[in-house]
């Protein structure tokens, strides 16, 4: 059970270097190639590596968080019959990592051969550094060819593209920008901050990874309050990056790791998130808790002299979880966008033509009011309005019938609220045709100048009548028809 390296092709037991003050710092992969669509290099490396069916083989353990990333992408991508794989034991051997027969284990299937640092001597009998997974083989070449878990990541995302089922892109070029920026945070913050806190053999090294790490998360559980991945409304290879740790985090570093701040399960929306990774199809399959749980407590010995497992925590990943309310939130997005978009005409109109709009300014700052009430309280709008316009004794119509732009507005509101909770189709046209011909009998009985006096709101025009020679009616009237348009069909 012994963690150590190579130096100059000898095994050397050693647990892990740390640096002034007990802060432990990760070494650079030695193989660093990639293999490609072709024979040419990847971003590091040499060339010649190119991607076919059945020429590399992955070497993994599935207690690693690192080499999971590797596995899942492997599931994702379907490439399970494009690159073959090998797990090793949980618990680590008198020279690191070794194969077996165990549950959920392998024997090495490529090169016969007991232990995966036999594997590294095999790629350079001289070999120098750390024997770590996952490690992916060429079988032809007789070589490692990368043992970086993001760069595996990423030829499993691209490089074998036509040699498996049509997938999608983790990667994808208009979001590489942002998911580099969000894998920075994560690896530093979280990833490497939890060996950073568990490896750490100073009190002032492990306070500072402590920090960071949670600092982090809570930077997470806001972001992830707001969307519904790292990088917006899709997944990309970020979400696993960060999934494999906080599967982990409350079986082993909360405790192993002294991260026991929090856990997971407290955090409402990295929980959810965790749990919604976790119930995407094939992912499951690829997790062994009872790998994980051995390897941490028995493989150890530094932390954990005597190897005892806990039994718990009791954790279930397949609990239903509630990040489908951003996909629901995703058509009201765009009417929310359209909406304000008619709006923000109106009010340009308003600022350039007072006269035309009557009080520029007192119709600005209803359109401003309606702005911040446009995340959700659209209900509330008519009322605010008549509280601050209609009980004026000379509205001017102008306003008035700003006020009937917000309450059309209204319906729509009440429309998505309808559809949020489940009302049957049919049922919500029925509903929107009512509101719509409702409002339309009031124009066609309204007396405008007559309710003004009264100070009563008027509905104009919506049903595309002729508005005469009314130029302010007309604007507002095909403002309205904008934001009502889509009430006219039940295929809307």
């Amino acid at each position: 059970m012994a963690h150590g390296l190579f130096v100059d092709g000898v095994w050397r037991s050693q647990w892990h270097d740390t640096g002034p003050g007990g802060a432990f710092n990760f070494t650079e992969p030695r193989f660093r190639n990639w293999v490609t669509p072709d024979v040419g290099a990847g971003p590091s490396g040499a060339g010649g590596f190119r991607a076919e069916r059945g020429r590399y083989h992955l070497y993994v353990s599935l207690a690693c968080p690192w080499a999971h990333r590797a596995v899942i992408m492997r599931v994702l991508k379907h490439l399970e019959d494009v690159v073959s794989m090998s797990v090793v034991e949980p618990v680590m051997g008198d020279q690191g990592w070794e194969f077996g027969d165990g549950p959920g284990a392998t024997p090495d299937t490529v090169n016969g051969k007991r232990r995966l640092g036999e594997i590294y001597l095999l790629a350079d009998p001289r070999y120098s550094g750390r024997v770590s997974v996952p490690t992916l083989w060429d079988k032809e070449r007789r070589t490692i060819v990368n043992n970086e878990s993001p760069e595996i990541m990423r030829m499993f995302n691209s490089a074998f593209a036509g040699l498996a089922a049509d997938s999608p892109d983790y990667y994808p070029p208009a979001l590489r920008a942002e998911i580099d920026r969000v894998n920075a945070l994560v690896f530093s913050g979280v990833n490497a901050g939890v060996y950073r806190a568990g490896f750490a053999t100073g009190q002032a090294a492990y306070d500072e990874a402590f920090r960071d790490l949670f600092a982090t998360l809570d930077r997470l559980e806001e972001r992830l309050s707001r969307q519904r991945y790292l990088c917006g409304e899709r997944l990309t290879e970020a979400d696993w990056r960060l999934f494999t740790t906080i599967l982990r985090f409350d079986a082993v570093y909360h405790g192993h790791f002294k991260c026991n701040l929090r856990r997971i399960v407290d955090y409402p929306n990295l929980s959810s998130y965790l749990r919604e990774l976790y119930q995407v199809p094939g992912v499951a399959g690829t997790v062994n808790m009872d790998h994980i749980k051995r390897h941490y407590y028995m493989s150890m010995p530094t932390i954990n002299p005597n190897r005892i497992v806990p039994g718990g925590p009791a954790l279930d990943f397949a609990a239903p979880h509630d990040r489908g309310r951003f996909a629901r939130a995703g058509g009201a997005r765009l009417f929310l966008a359209r909406r304000r978009g008619a709006l923000a005409g109106l009010a340009a109109v308003a600022a350039a033509e007072p006269d035309l709009l009557g009080e520029g300014r007192a119709l600005l700052r209803v359109v401003r009011c309606h702005h911040r009430v446009v995340g959700g309280q659209g209900p509330f709008v008519a009322v605010f309005v008549r509280r601050q316009i209609v009980g004026r004794a000379q509205m001017p119509l102008q306003h008035l019938q700003l006020l009937a732009v917000l309450e059309a507005d209204e319906i729509v509101g009440r429309d998505r609220f309808a559809h949020r909770h489940g009302r049957p189709q049919r049922l919500r046209f029925r509903l929107r045709a009512f509101a719509v011909e409702r409002l339309q009998r009031k124009i066609d009985r309204a007396d405008h100048l007559g309710e003004l006096r009264r100070g009563q709101h008027v509905v104009p025009d919506i049903g595309g009548n002729d508005v005469g020679s009314h130029p302010q009616q007309f604007l507002v009237s095909h403002l309205a028809r904008c934001l009502l348009g889509h009430c006219r069909s039940p295929q809307s």
